[in-house]
């Protein structure tokens, strides 16, 4: 599983839209699928500055808890306070990408 956290960045070339890098984005995107990859995204105002970023995620993990059957995100977190820190994410075993 892929989650993605997408500025402008990977598909603008300053604050222009970039059809060549667009098209880069997609083509990973459909690559990552075909390696049996499930690919989430999700735009960088969603979570940075959308006061109802929390609210987003939740709904985001309990959605996947539905279709994969694992705990709630936000029932984890509540045990584990770290689960959605990079570091922490990072270090157990995910890779955390940053186009910034």
């Amino acid at each position: 599983m892929v989650i993605e956290v997408d500025g402008k960045q990977p598909y603008a070339e300053g604050d222009k839209a970039s059809p060549r890098l667009y098209a880069e984005m997609v083509a990973e995107d459909r690559a990552l699928r075909l390696k049996g990859y499930e690919v989430y995204r999700f735009g960088g105002y969603e979570l940075t500055d959308n006061p109802d970023a929390p609210a987003v995620l939740r709904q985001f993990f309990d959605d996947l808890e539905a279709l994969y059957g694992a705990a709630p995100l936000h029932q984890q977190a509540a045990r584990h306070p770290y689960i959605t820190d990079r570091n922490n994410l990072e270090a157990r075993g995910m890779t955390v990408r940053s186009s910034r």
